[in-house]
């Protein structure tokens, strides 16, 4: 597990991937253990990444404004204004009804 964490950045995933893989692969072998496939779970020896925070740096009036110009000019400009309003990335903005 720990080669597998230290490949996965060099292939270029992010930290982040390689902990959500972790907990997954965790979570499988905590089963494996609890149905008594396994003794222990190898695993939880290996230490997930750490993740760093990155700080987000938000649009200004003047990016915002111009977003909402072309947004008029598209199909559905009302998601880029939801978008824009609460935050949401492009999938959870198509996924709304």
């Amino acid at each position: 597990m720990e080669r597998f964490h230290a490949k996965m950045p060099k292939a270029g995933s992010a930290a982040d991937t390689a902990h959500q893989v972790h907990q997954t692969v965790r979570t499988a072998l905590n089963e494996a253990v609890r149905r008594g496939h396994l003794t222990v779970n190898p695993a939880s020896v290996a230490k997930a990444p750490r993740l760093e925070e990155e700080e987000v740096e938000p649009y200004t009036v003047e990016e915002v404004h111009k977003l909402l110009d072309l947004a008029n000019k598209t199909r559905h400009p009302a998601r880029w204004v939801v978008s824009l309003a609460l935050g949401l990335r492009q999938g959870e903005v198509l996924g709304l009804k």
